[in-house]
């Protein structure tokens, strides 16, 4: 039978499911870069399910994608962290991936603790892109909709790791302008 399909914690213009095979678990990066090669509407998200088959079907859970995804989180935000809305957003230099995810206790001191790691833990999500050395040395202020955010900026202005706290959700994104998206969609839900 089909597993049920778990609620989008944002609204989307479409979901794409990937299927992976129990012991293939590290294709999935492989296969996000080819559905990130896709045509999307410019300004669309597109919700990413990864649907694990091992004799019965499931959808993964955060815990199982970390490691399929070959990121790493430190265990004092990883704790409090629990389902999640993977997600691709289409821009003009191309679709950048980016990650909601819901919190439970406060993490907030904890994400500056881990911007010395951030960019080398998160690395396998600029999904091939080779990011070059950041433009700052450390994270920047921003603030969108009163949501303060911080940032890092690459050479490439299109790319950047964005993370933000936006109620009990942390948004991780891969551009200024996939963050603003992601802030958009869950401000409306709220």
């Amino acid at each position: 039978p089909e597993p049920i399909m778990p609620d989008s914690l944002i609204p989307v213009k479409e979901t794409e499911i990937i299927e992976i095979l129990d012991g293939q678990e590290s294709s999935l990066l492989n296969e996000l870069e080819k559905s990130a090669q896709k045509d999307q509407e410019k300004g669309a998200l597109k919700r990413i399910l990864v649907k694990l088959i091992n004799g019965e079907k499931k959808y993964a859970s955060f815990s199982e994608l970390i490691p399929a995804l070959n990121i790493n989180i430190p265990l004092d935000i990883l704790t409090n962290l629990e389902n999640y809305t993977l997600f691709l957003y289409s821009q003009e230099q191309g679709q950048r991936i980016g990650l909601i995810i819901n919190t439970t206790g406060d993490i907030k001191e904890n994400l500056t603790g881990w911007e010395n790691t951030i960019t080398e833990n998160l690395k396998p999500l600029f999904l091939g892109i080779e990011i070059g050395a950041p433009a700052t040395q450390e994270f920047q202020d921003n603030t969108y909709q009163n949501i303060a955010i911080r940032y890092l900026n690459f050479p490439d202005m299109s790319l950047s790791i964005d993370y933000a706290l936006v109620n009990d959700k942390l948004v991780i994104a891969f551009s200024k302008e996939s963050m603003y998206a992601a802030i958009d969609a869950l401000l409306t839900t709220q």
